[in-house]
């Protein structure tokens, strides 16, 4: 998910966040290769999960919330705990299982959460009686009044299998990342898998002309056996809007990895030389592997020359947000990793002035050791519905930042947000920290 923000050397935005972090603070890429433990797996051998560990502040602390996820296993396994994790506050919750998202709760009980930041669990049955086959659904959830408040990752699996319901609603609705819920069993016969973790371009997201890129990423080993051999490739696709068109691939590679344990894969650098935009596929093949959906994960990057529009997102807003604090500010991190010199002539932000109608502060900064430096730009202006085209002739000569402030609060003009890739680039402004 990214927010709609454009600049021109030309370069563009588009993330997402409404959060209450240290001043300014990056928001981290999901690369959930070390989870936390859950601290009794002497027991419970096995653990269910599809989060990434790192919480988000989303929504800035419910009363009266509900969530659930879906969990599948790849084998038989019996259900014998659930593990939550929260980053504010303190008290009791109502943890539940249930065999469909609106279905009757066919467990339930209390847990009051006092480790802020921890994995705390409680335990539903170790006799055996929640025992769910292979690739059969199941659903646990919590509800609490608030402390301690929802919470989520960065971004959600797909497809969807997080959901969460409002005080004001008797439905559910997809959350905007993963709950911060697992569950915890033991699979009743062993099986392989492995998995992509995290995928990055080392050379930084934009490529100017014909420099190189070289992808790596990390594969790990998800199954109850080990070693396990398996073959890792990546795949290069052009972009347009929704669409994607297959354009090359790099040489797949064989590597051994080790029970409960990630190998990181590099592949040579690679010249895409074609202006373009790209998604990259990294991708594994395990032989009797039984978890496809977490065979690939992808990236993206954009191949540049000048004068050029450099953007994150994918052109089409699937919707946008505001906060409620006024002052706060969302911005985004631009690299050009251009060796010939260039200015930056505008930005682009794209916004929805039918919620919200009051003008809104974009400042630009330099960098300073990959942090917002010295403010470079700054104006005040009314934002109409759609792009906004701000010009502003400035000369970075080097990474910057763009951020939108929220002038008026929740009365200023909601940023516009895509739900693509994450980019790793997203900052997030609070003026009380």
């Amino acid at each position: 998910m990214k927010y709609l923000i454009a600049t021109a050397m030309i370069i563009g935005f588009l993330c997402r966040l409404t959060s209450a972090q240290p001043t300014p603070q990056r928001i981290p890429y999901q690369k959930p290769i070390d989870p936390p433990p859950i601290g009794y797996l002497d027991t419970f051998d096995d653990t269910i999960s599809y989060d990434d560990g790192i919480d988000m502040w989303w929504c800035g602390g419910l009363n009266n919330f509900t969530v659930a996820t879906r969990f599948t296993p790849f084998a038989e396994f019996e259900l014998q705990a659930v593990a939550v994790l929260f980053a504010q506050g303190t008290g009791w919750i109502t943890v539940f299982l249930t065999d469909t998202l609106d279905g009757d709760w066919i467990w339930v009980d209390t847990l009051y959460y006092e480790s802020v930041n921890q994995w705390q669990s409680i335990t539903i049955d170790t006799t055996g009686f929640h025992l769910y086959q292979g690739f059969e659904d199941f659903y646990l959830g919590y509800f609490t009044p608030g402390p301690p408040y929802e919470a989520f990752d960065i971004s959600p699996s797909i497809p969807q299998r997080s959901y969460l319901k409002w005080s004001t609603s008797t439905n559910y609705a997809p959350s905007p990342g993963d709950n911060l819920i697992r569950a915890v069993g033991q699979y009743n016969a062993d099986y392989e898998d492995a998995g992509i973790d995290a995928v990055w371009n080392g050379d930084g997201f934009f490529i100017y002309e014909n420099d190189s890129i070289q992808i790596s990423c990390a594969v790990f080993n998800c199954g109850d056996t080990g070693p396990v051999n398996c073959n890792v490739g990546c795949y290069f696709y052009t972009e347009s809007g929704s669409a994607y068109t297959f354009f090359d691939s790099l040489a797949t590679q064989t590597v051994t990895v080790a029970l409960a344990e990630t190998t990181v894969v590099t592949f040579d650098p690679y010249i895409i030389g074609v202006e373009d935009r790209y998604r990259i596929d990294a991708f594994v093949s395990l032989e009797g592997d039984f978890n496809h959906e977490n065979d690939t994960l992808s990236t993206e990057t954009q191949v540049y020359t000048l004068p050029a529009e450099l953007r994150y997102d994918d052109g089409s807003p699937d919707g946008s947000d505001y906060s409620s604090n006024s002052g706060e500010g969302w911005g985004m991190r631009f690299d050009p990793n251009c060796s010939d010199s260039w200015r930056l002539q505008s930005v682009k932000v794209h916004t929805n002035a039918t919620v919200g109608d009051l003008p809104a502060r974009v400042k630009i900064f330099d960098d300073a050791n990959g942090e917002p430096g010295d403010l470079i730009y700054e104006t005040v202006q009314m934002m109409s519905n759609g792009w906004n085209d701000i010009l502003v002739d400035v000369n970075p000569q080097g990474p910057f930042f763009v951020f939108y402030y929220f002038e008026y609060g929740a009365s200023t003009s909601a940023l516009s947000y895509d739900d693509s890739l994450p980019s790793a680039q997203v900052w997030i402004y609070d003026p009380a920290s």
